[in-house]
């Protein structure tokens, strides 16, 4: 069985594939770049916030945190602007 199997000549793809880039515009590209510093910010919000619940839930603990504010418009903006400084460098 093997020797009939091992007879059988494979198919070769001799097509060429040709690979579409997808290129985004600069608004395409700008909004990736906000909506990566929006969930870089909101990951540490929900990370901040969940540590102050659990903390403040804990009876022991006679200090409360304060729990954090979630991240404004200005901050995500100051966010982008840095992550885009950062893609942008030649460096």
């Amino acid at each position: 069985m093997s020797k009939i199997l091992g007879s059988i000549p494979r198919q070769r793809n001799t097509q060429t594939h040709k690979e579409k880039i997808m290129t985004k515009t600069p608004y395409e590209l700008r909004f990736e770049i906000f909506k990566q510093a929006y969930s870089m910010l909101n990951d540490e919000f929900c990370v901040t916030y969940d540590t102050a619940r659990c903390w403040n839930d804990n009876e022991t603990n006679t200090v409360k945190m304060d729990y954090p504010e979630f991240p404004t418009l200005k901050e995500v903006l100051k966010q982008a602007e840095i992550i885009n400084d950062f893609v942008s460098s030649s460096k």
